[in-house]
Order: C-alpha cells, then structure tokens, then sequence
C-alpha cells in the first residue's frame, strides 16, 4: 500500500504502469503542486481517491487498462490543467459521467468548468455506443481518439478546435454525418 505520496513535494512523475497488483491509490492529504504526470495504467484500481483533486498541477493521467475501474470521481472534472487523459482499454469504465460534468455547467469567459484545458482524450476500446453532444463543449480538444470503439453507431457535432481524429476499427459506426 501507498502512503504519505503528498510528502514527496519535488515528485513530478509517477509511473505505476503495470503495477498488477495495485488495487488502491492513497488519498492525498495535501496539495501537490509539481506531480504532473501519472500513469496507473494496467493497475487493478477499483476506484480513484476524491482528493484527486489535490494534484493541481497534473497534466497527464494514464488510466489504460485499468479493467476493474468503473467510474471517476467528481473531483476529477475539477483538474484544470489537466492536458491528456487516457482511458484506452478501460472497458468496464463508465465514461459519460466525463461528458455530464462539463456539460451541465453553463460555459463562461474566463470561467471554464474543469477540463477545459483537456487536448487529448483518448477512449480506444470503451463501450460507447453514442459520444455524447457535450464533447463539443471542450473548448481545446486537438485530438479525440475512440479506436476499437465496437460498439460506437454516431458522432456528434465536434469541437471546433479538433485537429486529430482517429475512429479506426469502430465497425459498428454509422453516422458521421454531424462532422
């Protein structure tokens, strides 16, 4: 088990990748500013802490793999600068809470709600059926990767700021007609 990780003042990446035994990731008792990076890919994380929110500085969160992660903490939509998210092969994940909680709140200058600096999604492999209408919503949204999306029939109107694309393999795809 983990503890004490808000200690470690000066961490700027951490990398649990693989970590097949891993099942919990220790609250965050204090704010870490400097953590940046962190890849719990291929752990066996039930859940995520609700003071995920304490890494404000957090740019890149790796959730690959993670097959017995089944939803993200509230506390996750609150992550600012949080630039790529990766859910790829996390298929037993419930993704649209992700929409819901930028879609819900009304969208204002200056006053974006969380994820708003989010460039890169990625949610190859998930159980999609239908990517809901709030990802246009991401106001800086580059690059939006669903392959091996199986299930995925539609998309929706995208963001105008997407410059990258990739729905290779979404064989059950049938409707682009938004883009």
């Amino acid at each position: 088990m983990l503890r004490g990780i808000h200690k470690l003042k000066s961490l700027e990446k951490f990398n649990l990748g693989d970590c097949s035994r891993l099942e919990t990731f220790p609250e965050i008792l204090d704010i870490m500013k400097r953590l940046r990076d962190l890849d719990l890919s291929g752990t066996v994380l039930k859940e995520l802490p609700s003071s995920i929110h304490n890494l404000i500085g957090l740019k890149y969160l790796r959730l690959n793999n993670c097959e017995n992660l089944v939803c993200l903490p509230d506390s996750l939509y609150t992550l600012k600068s949080l630039l790529h998210l990766s859910l790829c092969g996390s298929s037993n994940l419930v993704v649209e809470n992700l929409f819901t909680a930028i879609g819900d709140r009304p969208v204002k200058q200056k006053h974006l709600p969380g994820l708003s600096s989010l460039k890169k999604l990625d949610l190859s492999e998930s159980n999609l059926e239908n990517l809901p209408t709030t990802i246009k919503q991401f106001p800086l949204l580059e690059e939006l990767i669903l392959r091996k999306c199986k299930r995925l029939k539609s998309l929706p109107e995208l963001p105008p700021s997407l410059v990258y694309l990739d729905a290779h393999d979404c064989t059950s795809l049938e409707d682009v007609s938004s883009i």
